[in-house]
């Protein structure tokens, strides 16, 4: 049976590897640079802020639902001695820790950010940030793009 759990998790686990990017890569926002950036050229765009709107940040699922399996599955295993009672256990606390995984998880990622339409020579752009750097709508700004992520400034 603990074996069966073990091929469970690993599988659960490698798939979702894909949540693993957010604690991977590093925090920026609009006024840090990583250390790769550091000494590279970055394109610049001027623009005027056309509107500002705040939106929502969906939270991300993946990681909390696989440690929730198999943290409920243990946790099911360990309540009974019975093979036919344990077996029920752990599908229980599977399910029950997954669905409580993926629900703290999604509501400690999502959050609020916002929405900014720029016109540009261009055309307009629209930049999602998740801070407003006291900028508002009709403010002259540039647009800092190229290997990392995408800035906006004040001019």
């Amino acid at each position: 049976m603990f074996k069966s759990i073990i091929t469970i998790a690993s599988i659960l686990l490698l798939t979702s590897c894909s949540s693993l990017d957010r604690f991977t890569q590093e925090d920026q926002d609009s006024k840090s640079y990583s250390s790769s950036e550091s000494g590279q050229f970055s394109r610049v765009t001027e623009g005027v802020i056309v509107s500002i709107k705040e939106v929502k940040i969906s939270g991300t699922k993946g990681l909390g639902t696989t440690f929730g399996t198999v943290l409920g599955g243990l946790a099911g295993s360990a309540t009974t001695d019975r093979k036919y009672n344990k077996e029920a256990a752990i599908a229980i606390g599977a399910l029950a820790g997954a669905l409580l995984g993926s629900t703290v998880e999604k509501f400690s990622t999502e959050g609020v950010a916002y929405e900014f339409l720029i016109k540009t020579s261009s055309g307009l752009k629209a930049f999602v940030d998740t801070t407003k750097q006291d900028l508002k709508s009709g403010d002259a700004v540039y647009i800092i793009h190229g290997s990392g992520p995408v800035r906006i400034s004040k001019r």
